[in-house]
């Protein structure tokens, strides 16, 4: 989510590893955004799209080197997953752990590590605020901010379901600490890949 220091540390991850970024959906899907925003089966079919063709684009980018991905599948089913909980409590529970839910699509590329950078709310918020003021943003009334305060249990449902996706599962990493300290963190983690895709 925004305020958690993603880009930045996404942007300094890519120079470290010499790596190139792609973002999930790709460019080559964004024009189809409006076209698929009436419906939430429409919204689904749009991410799915963007996931595929992210993943094929992935697969010819490794033959020169390693690939960052900013956001894939798992953004988008924990996404799917909360929202259906929040808005149809009556309908949907939330799904338990094992689920099949929760297993990685068996035709879709799957991501050789999966990080999720943990937040605490109001440190993502200060995060929020600084960059508001030096940009001079204006927080709209249908922010994401303004409707976690109207759905509380939406963050909180956002982060169990990431950490029960499996197949591959999510390495968490905090992201309270400053933005050298996560990428050192998070280069540590990564690093034993990158050594055995090269070997």
């Amino acid at each position: 989510m925004s305020g958690t220091g993603k880009t930045t540390v996404v942007t300094a991850l890519i120079n470290k590893l010499n790596a190139k970024q792609i973002h999930s959906p790709p460019e080559q899907v964004k024009a189809l955004r409006w076209a698929l925003r009436n419906s939430t089966e429409l919204d689904m079919a749009y991410q799915a799209i963007g996931n595929y063709i992210g993943g094929l684009e992935v697969q010819s980018m490794l033959h020169d080197s390693p690939v960052v991905m900013d956001r894939y599948w798992h953004s988008y089913a924990a996404l799917a997953i909360s929202t259906a909980v929040n808005n149809y409590p009556e309908k949907y529970q939330f799904p338990p752990k094992g689920d099949k839910v929760f297993n990685w699509p068996d035709d879709l590329l799957k991501p050789d590590i999966v990080l999720l950078l943990n937040v605490d709310e109001d440190i993502r918020q200060q995060r929020l605020n600084k960059r508001r003021k030096e940009t001079g943003g204006i927080e709209k009334p249908e922010s994401f901010t303004k409707f976690l305060k109207k759905c509380p249990l939406f963050l909180s449902h956002m982060l169990t379901a990431y950490k029960r996706m499996h197949n591959p599962g999510v390495v968490v990493i905090d992201g309270n600490p400053t933005v050298e300290e996560v990428l050192n963190s998070i280069y540590l983690t990564v690093k034993p890949l990158i050594k055995k895709s090269r070997a």
